[in-house]
């Protein structure tokens, strides 16, 4: 006799006729996953994206970094990473990865274009001499 008369159509089952795999929870059933689902309330009928969010709706975090996407600089944080305002990773340092350029950076430029001009200034009062 079938212990389990509710399993799905087309499950693998065992001899009494129980699912073998346990399908992944999905409370909002919109094909995605609880365990993956940013967007766990999705409303019925709605298109969703492989997170579970709805395609068309900007106030969506779908990195789930607490940043909505459309206020996001870095949409594609690594789920768990510590993020700033913008949404981008901030590393162990402090610093956010998502700017290149740092205050040491500018410092080096700096002292490069005054050496440079200081430089060109000399070798244009050593022509002048001449």
């Amino acid at each position: 006799a079938d212990q389990c008369p509710n399993t799905p159509s087309g499950a693998t089952v065992d001899a009494n006729g129980c699912a073998m795999e346990d399908p992944p929870a999905d409370s909002d059933n919109d094909g995605v996953a609880d365990e993956v689902d940013v967007c766990p309330n999705t409303p019925a009928g709605v298109t969703v994206d492989a997170v579970g969010c709805e395609v068309s709706d900007p106030s969506v975090d779908r990195d789930g970094d607490g940043v909505i996407d459309s206020n996001d600089d870095c949409p594609n944080t690594a789920i768990g990473a510590q993020v700033d305002s913008t949404g981008c990773e901030i590393t162990a340092n402090g610093e956010n990865k998502g700017i290149s350029i740092t205050n040491y950076s500018l410092f080096i430029i700096l002292i490069i274009v005054i050496v440079g001009l200081g430089f060109t200034t000399l070798l244009r009062r050593d022509k002048f001499k001449e």
